[in-house]
């Protein structure tokens, strides 16, 4: 059977919602658990990261395979953490032990009464940021942005991220936030190499901080359950005329220049994004000016920093590495915005992966 990925809804809800805090208990933070409860796979590492689901999610529990992926929403149309699924197993005295707050006919808000029995386990998870529209409308053809349930994602959607990024791995490497280095590529749909996959629970707990592995760090990631601690330290900021940005942003009429379309950030008010072309900061820092700036709505502006675009800076023609609604077209430039080709040279040459 083809790799697939199973939607997990955990939103956090300001924080109320137990499934959040299970997310970050048992999965992000991991779990000690008795070896003889464990998958092989995990024998060697001193926690375990752990999810389960519900007698009534029992049928979706019985087809994960090892290699699937578990894609975590948190709400805010935002997915943001994926793994690996490496083992299952039926034991309520193990689930009552991990979440205690399940009991069998209990109510719980928005969370499910019945106790999580089927449990999954996990490789560390790896931080991603996946907008849910991309997912539910853009892939899937989903009415909804969101997950309602734990469900795996529909062959419509399998397919288009495999015809656009040849794997589901590739496709969560595009999704990896630019300060997060994570390998996802190349595994095998149906056997992952170890090569190819996550990064394993034990490689998780042996980095380093800032070592650059793009699982989370145990030891290191605070919780946003519970308050971090606090150190005085100096910052660096970079300050941005945005009188600058707001001015051009209404000259476009708060459109975006790809795809001519613009958000609300309210009924009566609208939303658009500045997007610096050459970045302002580095060691080579792009100018904060009209000349180094697009205005973008939130897709495209994630799309321009991960690189799945690029503009022609003769033509002014789009290639797009996903998006076939724009792929071919032209960006918009008016006429008393003068847009330097340098710069959109430079976004080809260094970031684009077109």
């Amino acid at each position: 059977m083809s790799t697939e990925i199973f939607l997990t809804p955990c939103s956090k809800q300001g924080g109320k919602s137990r499934a959040y805090q299970h997310l970050q208990n048992t999965v992000v933070d991991g779990v000690e658990i008795e070896s003889e409860h464990r998958p092989s796979a995990t024998q060697e590492d001193e926690k375990v990261s752990v999810w389960g689901v519900t007698e009534g999610n029992s049928h979706l529990w019985e087809r994960l395979e090892e290699g699937n992926y578990l894609l975590f929403y948190v709400g805010d149309y935002k997915y943001e953490y994926v793994t690996k699924v490496t083992g299952t197993v039926e034991d309520p005295d193990l689930a009552e032990r991990l979440w205690p707050d399940y009991e069998p006919g209990e109510t719980g808000g928005n969370d499910p009464g019945d106790p999580w029995n089927y449990i999954i386990f996990l490789e560390s998870p790896v931080r991603v940021d996946i907008d849910s529209e991309e997912i539910h409308a853009t892939f899937a053809g989903h009415k909804a942005n969101y997950p309602q349930r734990f469900m795996p994602l529909n062959d419509q959607a399998h397919q288009a991220i495999r015809s656009r990024f040849d794997s589901l791995g590739n496709y969560f490497e595009a999704r990896t936030p630019s300060h997060v280095e994570a390998s996802f590529s190349g595994a095998k749909e149906t056997e992952p190499s170890p090569e190819a996959a996550l990064a394993s629970t034990s490689e998780a707990s042996s980095s380093s901080p800032g070592s650059g592995s793009g699982t989370v760090d145990r030891e290191e990631m605070a919780s946003d359950l519970r308050p971090p601690d606090r150190t005085e330290t100096t910052v660096s900021r970079i300050v941005r005329n945005t009188t600058l940005a707001k001015n051009l942003k209404e000259r476009y009429d708060y459109k975006c220049q790809v795809c001519d379309q613009s958000r609300q950030r309210a009924p009566e008010s609208r939303y658009a994004e500045a997007h610096h072309i050459k970045p302002l900061g580095g060691s080579d820092p792009g100018p904060d000016a009209e000349e180094n700036i697009v205005i973008l709505c939130p897709n495209h502006h994630s799309d321009f920093d991960y690189g799945m675009l690029e503009v022609d800076p003769d033509t002014l023609t789009i290639s797009h590495t996903y998006d076939e609604s724009v792929d071919g077209a032209t960006l918009t430039v008016r006429d008393d915005h003068d847009l330097s080709a340098a710069f959109l040279d430079h976004h080809n040459d260094t970031i684009s992966k077109v």
